[in-house]
């Protein structure tokens, strides 16, 4: 069950990637991929988080995903997808600079590895009206 509009975004190789927010309030990624029969969905992935509206989405130039969210404490979060699926880190691999303590980087069910949810700060105030 989603509880937000989900975020949906294309690959040069045929691929479409969708992520939206569970009724927990986690990220969850289903990635679309061409096979040798045609194409096919895998399961829904867990990224974690906990967010506070739709997430958005981007592919950098070197097919990687980005993904973006706001947090409980209302700063805006990001995590990139550090290695394309087929890598392997494992739980104990390579933090990224100024993670937060929000996930590990871990392989996905793709195989897909990502970093921690990182801070980019925004932190809004409350203004009186």
């Amino acid at each position: 069950v989603l509880t937000a509009s989900p975020a949906v975004i294309s690959g040069e190789d045929g691929s479409v990637d969708v992520l939206a927010r569970g009724v927990d309030r986690r990220v969850y990624l289903k990635h679309r991929q061409l096979t040798s029969q045609g194409r096919a969905w895998g399961e829904w992935e867990d990224l974690g988080g906990t967010s506070t509206v739709s997430p958005a989405v981007e592919r950098n130039d070197d097919g990687m995903l980005r993904v973006f969210i706001r947090m409980p404490d209302r700063a805006i979060y990001m995590r990139t997808q550090t290695a394309s699926p087929g890598a392997h880190f494992g739980p104990n691999g390579p933090q990224e600079t100024g993670a937060a303590d929000y996930g590990h980087v871990s392989a996905n069910a793709s195989g897909a590895v990502w970093s921690n949810w990182v801070s980019l700060g925004g932190n809004t105030k409350s203004f009186a009206c």
